[in-house]
């Protein structure tokens, strides 16, 4: 399973509940880290690591709030995976 299959797989849901516009930006946000990870080399969630987020950190180099967004969005997206798996 691709990590782009993965990400629309877990999020599908995710995009319709809630409050819509901020979560199409999160899944943005998440988009955006499994790009950077497979450019990275990595072919699954499992290969994804803190090293790889200290990497994207410094390839964008966010300010402190865009970090905690960042982070935030994620964290969620490890959650959705990990009730996907389940």
């Amino acid at each position: 399973m691709t990590l782009n299959f993965l990400l629309k797989q877990a999020t599908r849901a995710y995009i319709k509940k809630g409050a819509k516009k901020y979560r199409k930006v999160q899944v943005r946000r998440m988009g955006k880290f499994v790009k950077f990870a497979q450019n990275r080399g990595a072919t699954h969630w499992g290969q994804i690591g803190h090293r790889t987020w200290i990497a994207f950190e410094k390839e964008f180099n966010f300010s402190d709030s865009n970090k905690k967004l960042y982070l935030r969005a994620i964290h969620q997206l490890e959650k959705l995976i990990n009730m996907n798996l389940i």
